[in-house]
This record gives C-alpha cells, sequence and structure tokens, in this order.
C-alpha cells in the first residue's frame, strides 16, 4: 500500500514471463546459502546461514496479494529455492490447490525428477540452474559444489517432468586461470543440454568476495 502496484508492472521479472499476460508477484522464502562460490556476494549480506520463513507466513502473504492484486504468477527469487525439501512440497501442493503458475531459481544438485516432477504438476513453468561452467575443474576452483553429470541429469529430469522453461546460467571468466580450451567445454555443455533460455555473464568481481581479492593479487 506505501508505494504503488503500478511501479512495479512495468518491469521485467523472469525470462519466459512477461507482466503484459500475467499478474506477477516476485517473493522471497528464505534468506542467504549455505554454498562458498567464490563470486557470489550474498554472504556479505547474510553470512554462510539460510533461514527459512514458515509456510503460514508465505501463504499469508501470498494470499494477501491474490485478494489486493489478482496475482496469478509467483516467481520465487530465493537463490536456491529447492533445499528445504519439506518446505518446498507444502508449498507445490498451496500452489496445485490456488491453480497458480511459478517459476524459481535453484542447484542441479538441489533437485531429482520426483521432486521436479512435484514441482511440474503444482505449476512450476520455469526452473532456473546456476551451471557457470562446463569444465569439471572450473567447476571444483570456483567451489560451485556440483558436476558436469549433475548438470545433464537435472536438465533432462526438468524437461522430463514437464517443467516448460529450463533455464541454464553460466559465467565467462569464472576463475582467472580459465582457458580457451574451458570455455569450449562450456560451449560443448551448452549444446547438450540445449536449455530453454541461457544467461551468459561476465565474472563481475563484487568487493569482498573471494574472487574479488584473487584478482587483487594477481
Amino acid at each position: 500500500k506505501l508505494i504503488s502496484i503500478e511501479l512495479y508492472n512495468t518491469h521485467h521479472v523472469s525470462r519466459g514471463f512477461s507482466r503484459k499476460e500475467l499478474k506477477i508477484l516476485e517473493i522471497m522464502t528464505s534468506r542467504g546459502c549455505p554454498n562458498n562460490c567464490i563470486f557470489c556476494a550474498g554472504h556479505l549480506n547474510y553470512g554462510m546461514k539460510i533461514r527459512f520463513r514458515s509456510f503460514e507466513n508465505i501463504v499469508k502473504e501470498i494470499d494477501y496479494n491474490i485478494r489486493e492484486y489478482g496475482i496469478t504468477h509467483i516467481s520465487i527469487e530465493d537463490d536456491t529455492f529447492t533445499i528445504n525439501k519439506e518446505l518446498v512440497r507444502k508449498v507445490c501442493g498451496y500452489f496445485k490447490k490456488m491453480k497458480l503458475t511459478w517459476n524459481c531459481n535453484t542447484r542441479v544438485n538441489t533437485v531429482d525428477y520426483p521432486l521436479l516432477k512435484l514441482m511440474a504438476e503444482s505449476g512450476c513453468k520455469k526452473v532456473a540452474f546456476g551451471v557457470e561452467s562446463g569444465n569439471p575443474e572450473m567447476l571444483k576452483k570456483i567451489k560451485k559444489n556440483i558436476t558436469v553429470e549433475q548438470v545433464i541429469n537435472a536438465t533432462r529430469y526438468a524437461k522430463k517432468a514437464g517443467i516448460r522453461y529450463v533455464e541454464c546460467d553460466f559465467i565467462l571468466g569464472s576463475h582467472p586461470d580459465e582457458t580457451v580450451n574451458d570455455i569450449e567445454d562450456t560451449i560443448k555443455l551448452i549444446y547438450k543440454i540445449m536449455p530453454d533460455f541461457l544467461m551468459l555473464s561476465i565474472m563481475c568481481p563484487y568487493p569482498g568476495t573471494e574472487i574479488y581479492t584473487m584478482m587483487l593479487e594477481r
């Protein structure tokens, strides 16, 4: 009520979803991330812990926005929505009951086929995976804590489950040691998994991150 909802209706939310067609609400069900990727500034804001909202608190916010603004689609902006499986299952049940569509961001090592199938059946239209690199050694150096095999499996499972859009996000220059051959591995992986949406960004060394210190030293 303090800020006009119309100010939000002119801005892009997530690839594949337009405010011209949907009444979209952006929410966070948690804050923080327990992982330690060298490029992430989230630790500077939230530390290494992750805090979850209660299911009741999440539903209360969404219900209010449905009543007040006729919301039809939920964009979950957590760094990794599928860490808390119990919470995900409860939220999926609510989305299915309310006949809402939704999308989220997550990691390839926190999903499996049964969970993705449940998400799809509850109205999930897109899942975005942070992959960063297609080279195994680079994934270790940036402390991503995932494997190329997990990337391949997660994207395949998401498509098989019936999630309409699978997005994969990559970073060029994810580590100072990255070579042209490493980038070729990333290109090969992109062609192998064929995501519906591809985000390819350039490393941004945020002050205070490990990659920032590393770049200064070099």
